[in-house]
């Protein structure tokens, strides 16, 4: 759902419970819970066009910020809809240095999961090609 400064976020109403939190605490939509066109999740199902309506007009006066602050406070499952550009500046994508075989230093991202502190270390510089050719057949042909 797209909020008033043009960002979209998914939402997952996973249980009824969900679903009046999200009505009542989120949007401030207390209406709908009590609509008929939206009493359980197969009527909001087949109301879909008229439940997406009523819930855009909410999130599109809120900005993403809030809108998700408020999500996450109330335990309702959700997703930023990130552009290439958001994704650049995620908090989970790291970077590191390495130093490719002509000795320029390339800022790539680092892998997701940190092992130890070795992975804030730089990866050193990438081997020249077939460097390691010889140790590697070694190893694995004996």
């Amino acid at each position: 759902y797209e909020t008033k400064d043009g960002a979209e976020t998914l939402i997952s109403i996973q249980n009824e419970r969900e679903w009046a939190a999200l009505c009542s605490k989120v949007l401030e939509l207390d209406g709908l819970t009590t609509d008929p066109r939206f009493s359980s999740n197969n009527s909001r199902v087949e109301n879909r066009p008229d439940l997406d309506e009523d819930i855009l007009a909410a999130t599109r006066r809120m900005d993403a910020s809030a809108f998700r602050e408020k999500l996450a406070k109330h335990s309702i499952a959700f997703g930023a809809v990130n552009s290439v550009g958001d994704l650049l500046h995620h908090a989970a994508l790291r970077n590191r240095e390495a130093t490719n075989s002509t000795g320029e230093t390339l800022s790539l991202p680092a892998p997701p999961v940190r092992w130890s502190d070795v992975s804030r270390k730089s990866a050193g510089p990438a081997p020249a090609l077939g460097q390691h050719t010889d140790a590697v057949r070694r190893e694995f042909l004996g």
